[in-house]
């Protein structure tokens, strides 16, 4: 497996809806089927890939996350570090660590965990307690065509309460 990528095999899903006797598709296997082979490895990959982000968090480069992002999450981050870097006044829109849903953090009790969203989209978050107070991190993962699963955007808690997205942040 390539160095942060996550990807989903479907070939059982696919053999469980081909009949042995034809070869072709039976007309009785249940459409989703394709589109809901989780593959447990898959998703235990992505959980221990944000796992492994809070276990060095200190070091985490706001603008070049160290995640397998999606096309256009990459894209974001990358308009925005150029943006940061040919004006050295200019403040970032991320003004606060995504990592950790905030400026500073004393990081205890972590625990990851996943849901998932529809066929091609998997919420893993991040759980932890910082300096005490119950803090999470939604890393959406989308499956790419290629079956690759991708972070396509962050969602860190707000302690005003209102939604946060990386990259609707970014796209303002």
């Amino acid at each position: 497996m390539k160095p942060h990528a996550i990807t989903i095999a479907i070939f059982s899903a696919l053999a469980a809806c081909t009949s042995p006797a034809t070869g072709q598709e039976d007309a009785e296997a249940p459409a989703e089927a394709t589109v809901q082979a989780d593959d447990p490895g898959a998703i235990a990959d992505a959980e221990a890939e944000i796992a492994a982000l809070y276990e060095d968090w200190e070091n985490v480069d706001n603008l070049s996350p160290p995640l397998p992002l999606s096309p256009r999450l990459s894209t974001l981050f990358a308009e925005e570090r150029a943006a940061v870097e040919a004006d050295p006044d200019q403040i970032s829109r991320l003004d606060f660590a995504w990592v950790i849903a905030g400026q500073d953090a004393e990081i205890s009790d972590l625990e990851v965990t996943h849901e998932m969203a529809g066929p091609d989209t998997l919420h893993v978050t991040a759980s932890f307690a910082n300096f005490g107070t119950p803090t999470k991190v939604v890393y959406v993962f989308v499956r790419q065509n290629d079956g690759e699963w991708l972070v396509d955007d962050i969602r860190p808690d707000d302690p005003d309460g209102a939604p946060i997205s990386v990259a609707q942040l970014l796209s303002d």
